[in-house]
């Protein structure tokens, strides 16, 4: 072994070290949504990184931790999906609001509705009682056979 000075960059050495691992970050993404690719060359190509200098300095970043990026790539995916669900569990809470508001105003006005007629027609009213507690006695009967 001889202490001759090696020439060039120092090995996984770059000027755009920040660029690179964002490069390789978008490589990953895209692997990850595209499991169909085995290598990263061709997903280097298709996220738009063509120049061939540029695709072995990345490699030479990518092979000795692509678990890394991968694992960091699935983490985001989660993370993203987790996010969506979020979003859709809060619209039907929000539209559940909604409907359960309206479903309120529905009945208040029924009722209301219903004790007027009472108070203008107290005969049917009483009648109509008489027929929902026999109606109700009923089913309570049957309840209780079924039991």
């Amino acid at each position: 072994m001889s202490n001759t000075k090696q020439r060039g960059r120092p090995r996984n050495a770059s000027r755009l070290n920040e660029s690179d691992y964002a490069s390789l970050e978008r490589v990953a993404d895209y692997l990850l949504a595209n499991p169909g690719l085995k290598f990263p060359t061709t997903a280097m190509r298709r996220i738009g990184i063509n120049n061939p200098n540029d695709h072995k300095r990345l490699l030479s970043k990518w092979w000795p931790v692509e678990d890394r990026y991968m694992r960091a790539a699935q983490a985001r995916r989660t993370a993203a999906q987790i996010a969506v669900f979020e979003e859709g569990v809060r619209q039907i809470v929000v539209f559940a609001g909604q409907v359960g508001a309206v479903i309120q105003r529905v009945v208040v006005e029924g009722v209301n509705r219903y004790e007027q007629w009472a108070r203008e027609n107290p005969e049917q009213a009483a009648k109509l009682k008489a027929t929902m507690v026999a109606y109700r006695d009923k089913q309570l009967r049957l309840e209780d056979r079924h039991r």
